[in-house]
């Protein structure tokens, strides 16, 4: 006689490791390269937004030569900014902008649409952080 197995239940993947959820910023550069382009970097920081700027034009102008005219265009404290930074970048993926030469913060460029079309997409991701206050720059570097 065979004997009955217990069917186990399928635990969704999302379910079996608990999210980390973690304040830390989303922010929006805006970069006008040599060439004339203007691309635009969605990223995330747990730190200061303008000590990631810094480390970012380092690292581009060891790889390239050049620091480009750079703002920081946006930024906010968020909650689980990963999640945040993750859902604008599937949003503007047909923009995506990649470089010829790799360097610290290299990926996650976007260009050809305007920044109204990004500033729109990063609005209905954001999940803000009650204590935390919007921040605009006019900043210029």
């Amino acid at each position: 006689m065979a004997k009955a197995r217990k069917r186990r239940q399928s635990i969704p993947a999302s379910a079996r490791k608990p999210v980390q959820v973690t304040d830390g910023y989303v922010y929006i550069l805006q970069m006008k390269l040599q060439c004339g382009k203007v691309v635009y970097k969605v990223g995330v920081t747990a730190k200061t937004v303008v000590r990631r700027l810094l480390q970012i034009l380092e690292s581009f102008h060891i790889a390239y030569g050049y620091i480009p005219e750079t703002r920081i265009v946006h930024w906010e404290k968020t909650k689980n900014h990963y999640v945040v930074e993750k859902n604008i970048h599937t949003m503007m993926d047909e923009y995506r902008y990649e470089f010829d030469e790799s360097f610290s913060g290299s990926s996650e460029y976007f260009y050809g649409m305007d920044m109204e079309e990004l500033q729109c997409a990063y609005d209905k991701c954001i999940v803000v952080d009650e204590d935390a206050s919007v921040q605009d720059s006019i900043l210029e570097w």
